[in-house]
């Protein structure tokens, strides 16, 4: 019974069609395989490179808000808060600045000048100088940060931007393939086809002539 399977299959070309079926769907196998670990690992690259950046872009984003709070342009309740935090958050800069104080009253003392207008108007004057310069150079040092963490969110879009083009790629390959999987298969179930017709005339001629019907 296997055996006439086989040799009917073999004529009409049912056996022939099967094997082409079957190595189709091997091929469409291996290929979504391929994409989908191809792709995989490009998320998964995208998904690392954007947590090395984001700590970076995170403090960036953190020192422009404060930059733009000390320019009041986040608004005045913003800047309040930030002048209040900034004069607070060095505790050496009071020590600091005490120490500054002394010495120069120290030096207008030792002229016998210790409580004079001179010695309050060098004071007061050193004080201003000291706090323009330390704000100055806060305010520099927060534009520095948010102008890297402007660098390092411009290299997390270029990054993504990247990974979304391979992405496309692939998917533009895959589909591709598939669409030439898909012709190169109809193409060969056709010439079966074709191949079992004749297969099948053949036959029934050779029949013909066996039983003398054609000679």
């Amino acid at each position: 019974m296997g055996f006439f399977s086989d040799l009917v299959g073999s004529i009409t070309g049912s056996s022939q069609r099967q094997d082409i079926a079957n190595a189709k769907g091997q091929a469409d196998g291996y290929l979504s395989e391929g994409y989908r670990d191809a792709t995989g690992a490009v998320r998964t690259g995208m998904t690392q490179a954007q947590g090395y950046l984001e700590p970076y872009a995170q403090s960036g984003r953190q020192a422009n808000t404060l930059y733009g709070n000390a320019l009041g342009v986040n608004g005045r309740d913003a800047q309040t808060e930030f002048m209040g935090s900034y004069a607070n958050n060095d505790p050496f800069r009071a020590h600091n600045e005490e120490q500054a104080n002394r010495s120069t009253l120290n030096a207008f003392t030792a002229r016998g000048m210790g409580n004079s207008g001179a010695a309050n108007l060098a004071v007061a004057r050193g004080s201003l100088d000291r706090g323009s310069q330390d704000y100055q150079q806060y305010l520099t040092r927060l534009q520095g940060y948010g102008q890297q963490g402007q660098q390092v969110a411009g290299q997390q879009a270029q990054y993504a931007y990247q990974g979304n083009a391979q992405l496309g790629q692939y998917a533009s390959d895959y589909g591709n393939t598939r669409a030439g999987n898909d012709i190169n298969y109809g193409n060969a179930l056709a010439q079966s086809r074709t191949q079992a017709v004749n297969n099948i005339l053949n036959g029934a001629g050779t029949a013909l002539k066996a039983s003398g019907g054609v000679r």
